[in-house]
């Protein structure tokens, strides 16, 4: 009677070590079915860093703010030291409301759109339910873009950057031009003063830094009309802008921008050089706007660009 007692309980073991193992088999089963049905939440701006920091590229998160064009909020990243605007939509369907044509120039959501003069060339990327915007064609940075985001969906419109190198820039003549006032350094104290020698009212207004050139700018109001004055401190510093003849291709030779003067009240351009100083003037609806610009002439020279008859090449459009 034991032994069989004994037989019996070395069966009932077995059978409830295999019943166990089954049990747990199935349970692992289902928990793996559980995650391969698992839908991954929507991405956060963390993803994006997280992303760009694994190319290696510096990236540095600046302000929060909300943005009415494209209704979210919207993230400001600091890549490499350029500007990315990041946008970020709960799900794929609020983003489904955001129209953007393929320029990228008339952006909005699906029931009012817009179009915007961007400083620069717009490039739109998209992940997921996250939109990001770069303006300007820096193409190191574009490359690491287009590697880590893939082609922009809309925008991207550099193609003028080959286009640069067959085209002149006319500073360097300019510069040729004025190789012996370029040995005194000058400031916009000394451009106040000699239109005051001529006559002229001149007040001293604000100085701001200017994306495009790179470097600050100081107002000049001369009779009404605004001039915007740029110091540069040496010769070697002037070498490194890109002006083309009809001033439409700005920039340092690094960051060229594309302008499309006569937006946001401002007239066709007039670039001078004198010495150091890079002259600026580019106002439209100016009375007695063409007695101010013989003064100029009087004073500084001709233009050495812009869009304008002084520079043979240019067709006026904003006259």
């Amino acid at each position: 009677m034991p032994r069989l007692f004994r037989l019996f309980s070395i069966v009932l073991i077995i059978f409830l070590f295999h019943a166990c193992a089954d049990s747990n088999k199935q349970r692992e089963s289902n928990n793996e079915a559980e995650l391969s049905n698992t839908q991954p939440g929507p991405l956060m701006i963390a993803d994006i860093v997280r992303t760009l920091d694994e190319t290696e590229a510096a990236v540095i998160p600046d302000a929060i703010d909300t943005d009415k064009m494209f209704n979210t909020r919207s993230y400001i990243l600091h890549v490499n030291s350029y500007r990315m605007f990041t946008y970020e939509y709960l799900s794929n369907n609020e983003f489904e409301e955001i129209f953007i044509s393929d320029s990228g120039h008339l952006v909005g959501t699906t029931s009012m759109s817009a179009t915007v003069d961007w400083a620069g060339s717009p490039h739109f990327y998209r992940q997921e339910n996250i939109l990001l915007l770069y303006v300007g064609c820096e193409g190191l940075l574009l490359r690491l873009l287009e590697s880590t985001l893939g082609e922009p969906f809309a925008g991207g419109d550099c193609y003028f950057i080959d286009e640069l190198n067959k085209s002149e820039n006319a500073l360097t003549n300019a510069i040729a031009q004025n190789d012996e006032t370029l040995q005194t350094v000058l400031s916009y104290f000394d451009m106040a003063e000699m239109f005051e020698s001529k006559g002229a009212h001149v007040e001293i207004e604000s100085r701001y830094f200017d994306i495009t050139l790179e470097t600050y700018a100081r107002l000049l109001s001369i009779d009404g009309h605004r001039l915007r004055i740029y110091e540069y401190q040496s010769l070697d510093e002037l070498t490194q802008l890109h002006i083309s003849p009809c001033a439409n291709y700005l920039g340092m030779k690094d960051n060229i921008r594309h302008l499309t003067w006569g937006s946001a009240g401002r007239g066709a351009p007039f670039f001078y050089l004198y010495g150091n100083l890079l002259i600026l003037y580019a106002e439209r609806y100016i009375k007695n706007r063409e007695a101010f610009i013989q003064l100029l002439e009087e004073t500084l020279g001709l233009p050495f660009a812009g869009e304008h008859a002084a520079v043979p090449s240019c067709v006026p459009s904003y006259q």
